[in-house]
């Protein structure tokens, strides 16, 4: 599973990262707060949400019953807010939607 979606999860990053406005600065520090984790994929796509919207995220979640402590990510900022949620799914659907329209310049 892991090696199916690292490549899409780059490319997020990246389309992320381009639409702040900070792209190599978000791969590197979601790579290196990402590593802290066991998941290659999701500690990465949570860190750079977390500095892309400027939120905390990690520490202890819960997994039906289980209870389980991860790496803290975008350490520095406020934890997150309903607001910063509307933030991630706005930058999720700018994300398709500059996908999409790559996809199609290159199908022409």
């Amino acid at each position: 599973e892991d090696g199916m979606v690292w490549l899409p999860c780059r490319l997020a990053v990246l389309s992320l990262g381009v639409m702040v406005g900070r792209p190599w600065w978000l791969l590197t520090t979601a790579r290196r707060e990402g590593a802290a984790d066991l998941s290659p994929n999701a500690s990465v796509s949570m860190a750079v949400y977390a500095h892309a919207v400027g939120v905390r995220l990690g520490g202890r979640n819960r997994y039906g019953r289980q209870e389980r402590d991860k790496p803290l990510l975008g350490t520095g900022h406020p934890d997150p807010q309903p607001a910063s949620v509307l933030a991630m799914v706005q930058l999720t659907r700018r994300g398709l939607l500059l996908w999409l329209v790559l996809a199609g310049m290159l199908s022409c």
